[in-house]
């Protein structure tokens, strides 16, 4: 804002409470240039979330956190403040600005990456697809998604096309685990039925040949091709190894008691379930579990699934560090990408929660709250 200077003339400035005087109606946030640039051309600024939660704003694209901060001096929000007053220099004139408002509160804001998988998964927590069935009474609306989630449109958007979410007659819907295992079935049995020892290879049009599309809507069959299939350059599908594997660890190890579980038995299990010509590879358990040698039972798996830890950060290495003490960051990287969206900062990351030890050709993490 341009500094005021004082006339040159006799002319006065009253400060005066306005009847609608309040403390509460209005908070000052400092921004950003390009955002208030970006406001002044007609361009709106939305605050989502609940009542409950902190402040936020969003542009179309951009998310800013804000954090409340008190300052010593008294800030005066006044009507009309801002609109120019003619003044005579010839003359005496007395000029009144009335104050709507006074606090000593500010928003500092600042530019953030929404976390938005656990938040999503909550909030369509009672809007899936399953078993190849929708209730007309389920699924959201875009409009009712943002008024929940505290993040940009275009934030939103990227988001929502990297999960399991489709979208049917504008309404948005989660697909089920059940429903894509139902499906990756299907489509193994429809393409691996000739007894050949291969990797299956199939077009889409002769894919619908052979699976009927009763309750199946064309948005999830092509939700689960182009999520769990690779196409070459025939135009024709195969699954994906790494993908479908990961579905299948995932729902095992939901689906059995927490506690270690012997390797081999596991591994055994994955490919009992697997479509033919997939196998269980360890590498495929990134973000799902952690494998240990036991004194006493040897190699095993843990459970441990990056999407069901808190979204608090404390708690969640409090977690990580009693499930195993020390961790190499390749192993722990995936518990981490919520807080690091960009994989070259997770080193900075670890060095600022995390004490290393070992060697220089073998660095281990271990957490500084646990560390002597």
């Amino acid at each position: 804002m341009d500094n005021l200077t004082s006339p040159i003339n006799n002319s006065s400035v009253q400060l005066l409470f306005s009847p609608q005087f309040s403390s509460n109606d209005f908070i000052f946030a400092e921004v950003d240039k390009n955002l208030v640039n970006y406001f002044l051309n007609g361009n709106e600024i939305y605050i989502r979330g609940y009542n409950s939660d902190e402040i936020v704003l969003c542009t179309k694209t951009e998310t800013f956190c804000c954090k409340e901060l008190e300052v010593s001096n008294s800030l005066l929000i006044l009507e009309d403040a801002l609109n120019e007053v003619e003044i005579s220099e010839e003359s005496s004139i007395s000029n009144n600005l009335n104050i709507v408002s006074v606090t000593n509160k500010f928003l500092e804001t600042s530019r953030i990456r929404p976390n938005l998988t656990q938040k999503l998964k909550e909030l369509f927590n009672d809007h899936k697809i399953e078993m190849f069935a929708k209730d007309a009474n389920c699924g959201i609306f875009l409009e009712t998604i943002l008024c929940c989630i505290q993040a940009s449109e275009e934030e939103l958007i990227n988001k929502l096309a990297e999960l399991p979410v489709a979208e049917l007659e504008q309404k948005f819907y989660w697909i089920s685990n059940e429903y894509i295992l139902k499906f990756i079935e299907k489509i193994d049995e429809a393409v691996n039925n000739d007894g050949k020892d291969e990797i299956a290879y199939f077009s889409k049009d002769g894919l619908l040949q052979l699976i009927s599309l009763e309750n199946i809507q064309m948005e999830t069959f092509d939700w689960v091709l182009n999520n769990f299939c690779d196409k070459n350059v025939d135009g024709k599908y195969s699954f994906n190894e790494s993908k479908i594997s990961r579905i299948y660890i995932e729902n095992l190890l939901r689906s059995l008691p927490d506690k270690p579980l012997d390797f081999e038995d596991f591994e055994l299990k994955i490919n009992n379930l697997l479509p033919k010509q997939l196998y269980f590879k360890e590498e495929y358990l990134s973000g799902l579990g952690i494998v240990e040698n036991s004194h006493f039972r040897g190699k095993v798996v843990n459970k441990l699934i990056s999407l069901d830890l808190p979204l608090d950060l404390q708690k969640r290495l409090s977690i990580l560090f009693s499930k195993k003490e020390k961790w190499k960051k390749e192993e722990i990287q995936p518990y981490l990408l919520d807080y690091c969206l960009d994989p070259a900062k997770i080193e900075e990351f670890l060095m600022k929660n995390c004490k290393i030890v070992g060697s220089s050709t073998e660095r281990f993490y271990v957490y500084k709250q646990l560390s002597f």
